[in-house]
Order: structure tokens, then C-alpha cells, then sequence
């Protein structure tokens, strides 16, 4: 079964993303770097904190925790700290 989570066009340029809502889970829709549009589990793989809300761009180009602070590039793999 397909779900309709958005627009292509509100994920305009990579960074772009979009929260979309079923039941009890929250999945999140991004824009990667290489222009495709991918979907993941909206937590943070430390702590489970929600990454963001509604739809706007991560900045600069990359998903930031707001319980840790932990970076994630726009596949939501982990950036290590310099």
C-alpha cells in the first residue's frame, strides 16, 4: 500500500524535509545530497528525540539533535566530530 507524505515540490534542494504523521509513528522525508528523496524513522538513533518538525530545510545540509547535538549527514548516517 502507498502513502502520500508531500510534495516533491516542498522538498525543493537537498536539506529539504517534510514530517509526515500515521498512527503512532513519525517518519521523515529528505532531500539527500545527491537530489534524492529519502524516508526514515524521526528519532535520533542515541536517544530517540524528534529530529525536527513540519516542513522547512535542515541547515547547513545536515540533521543536528537537539537533545545532543549528534550530526547526521542527509541519509541519516552519523557525522563524526572533528
Amino acid at each position: 500500500m502507498w502513502q502520500i507524505a508531500g510534495r516533491e515540490e516542498e522538498l525543493a534542494a537537498p536539506g529539504g524535509f517534510l514530517e509526515y504523521s500515521i498512527g503512532d509513528d513519525s517518519i521523515v522525508v529528505v532531500r539527500n545530497a545527491a537530489g534524492e528523496i529519502v524516508a526514515f524513522h524521526h528519532a535520533c538513533r542515541h536517544r530517540g528525540t524528534r529530529l525536527a518538525d513540519g516542513c522547512r530545510a535542515f541547515a547547513p545540509c545536515a540533521i543536528r539533535c537537539p537533545y545532543h547535538a549528534g550530526i547526521y549527514d542527509l541519509d541519516r548516517r552519523p557525522v563524526p566530530r572533528p
